[in-house]
């Protein structure tokens, strides 16, 4: 339930920016869908079949946020807004969950956790010291304080999610 609350959470609060939450998403649900492509060639064949679903969701989800994303980068003329945002966390969640890869999503999902992570540092520094951190919370709301655009910052957030994705699968091999 705690992996759960957490990645739906974070994910809710990385979708403030045209297309940062489904670009994430995308290439979140890519590499996922990779990594149990990977686990299935080594599986037995009970489990395999499991493994075989899961990874057609992964693939099909990615393949839903992409077409999304055509309507979805900026100037965007469809949101995905809390109930999309919410969706796509509890789905990411339960590939990581039922495939027994749990301890993946920090890694795979480290934009995710930054989001959250700024956020909670930002509300407990101004609740101890009545002073912020960053101009406001998430991280990327802070980065387009600084003069960021959207798709600057959609694009590092995607690029380092894919970065850290790439370098994950290449260990796995």
């Amino acid at each position: 339930a705690v992996i759960f609350l957490a990645v739906t959470n974070s994910v809710n609060l990385t979708d403030g920016l045209d297309g940062l939450a489904g670009f994430v998403s995308f290439v979140y649900l890519m590499a996922m869908g990779l990594i149990l492509a990977m686990q299935m060639q080594s599986e037995n064949l009970v489990n395999g079949y499991e493994l075989k679903n899961l990874t057609t969701l992964s693939f099909s989800v990615a393949g839903g946020v992409l077409a999304f994303l055509c309507f979805n980068f900026h100037k965007a003329s469809l949101f995905m807004g809390d109930t999309g945002s919410m969706a796509l966390g509890g789905i990411i969640a339960s590939l990581s969950v039922f495939s027994g890869n749990s301890l993946y999503i920090p890694l795979l999902g480290i934009m995710y956790v930054v989001s959250s992570i700024s956020v909670i540092v930002q509300v407990a520094w101004f609740k101890v010291k009545n002073r912020r951190i960053f101009l406001m919370a998430p991280f990327h709301h802070h980065l387009q304080q600084k003069g960021y655009s959207e798709g600057k910052i959609a694009f590092s957030y995607a690029t380092i999610t894919f970065l850290v994705a790439i370098s994950l699968i290449v260990s796995l091999l």
